[in-house]
């Protein structure tokens, strides 16, 4: 899924109520060549599989043995 609310809201100039989108993040910034606003990520695979990254750390989420893999 691609969160793309509070990237529109931004290029149009439009606002959206507090409770809509609440951990939207616009990603305009990324578009224009410059640094991202959003530091930290939460990922998920089509397998279940989960991680937070956050800088330059990773913490995977693995339901068996062997790793993430």
């Amino acid at each position: 899924m691609v969160d793309l609310l509070a990237t529109f809201a931004e290029i149009t100039g439009a606002t959206y109520a507090d409770d809509a989108g609440e951990d939207s993040f616009s990603m305009l910034s990324l578009f224009q060549g410059r640094p991202g606003r959003r530091n930290d990520l939460i990922h998920h695979s089509g397998l279940g599989y989960y991680s937070i990254r956050k800088g330059d750390w990773k913490l995977l989420f693995c339901n068996h043995p062997g790793g993430f893999f």
